[in-house]
C-alpha cells in the first residue's frame, strides 16, 4: 500500500459516540417533523381550497338550473298567448 492511501485511511475520523449518535439523530427527527408539518398546512390549504371550488360550482350549477327554470317558464307563458292568437285567427279565417 503506498504511503498517501495509509495517509487518508488514518485520517477517517472516528465514528460519533453514543451521546452524539443521539444528538444527531434528535437532531434529524426534529427536521422531518417540521417537514411533516408543513407538508400536512399545505395539503390542508389545498383541501379547503378544492372543498370551496366544489362548493361554488355546486352554487353556480343550482343558479344556473334556477334561471333556465325560470327562462323556460317565462317562454312557455309567453307562448301560450301566441298559441290562442294563432288559434283564434285560424278559426277566424274558417
Amino acid at each position: 500500500m503506498s504511503e498517501e492511501a495509509s495517509a487518508e485511511i488514518s485520517e477517517i475520523p472516528p465514528a460519533p459516540s453514543e451521546a452524539e449518535m443521539v444528538q444527531i439523530l434528535t437532531a434529524e427527527m426534529t427536521r422531518l417533523q417540521s417537514v411533516a408539518s408543513d407538508r400536512l398546512v399545505w395539503l390542508r390549504v389545498l383541501e379547503k381550497a378544492v372543498n370551496d371550488v366544489d362548493t361554488v360550482i355546486k352554487n353556480l350549477k343550482s343558479d344556473v338550473a334556477e334561471i333556465s327554470k325560470q327562462v323556460a317558464i317565462r317562454n312557455a307563458n309567453q307562448e301560450a298567448p301566441l298559441q290562442e292568437e294563432s288559434s283564434e285567427e285560424s278559426e277566424e279565417e274558417e
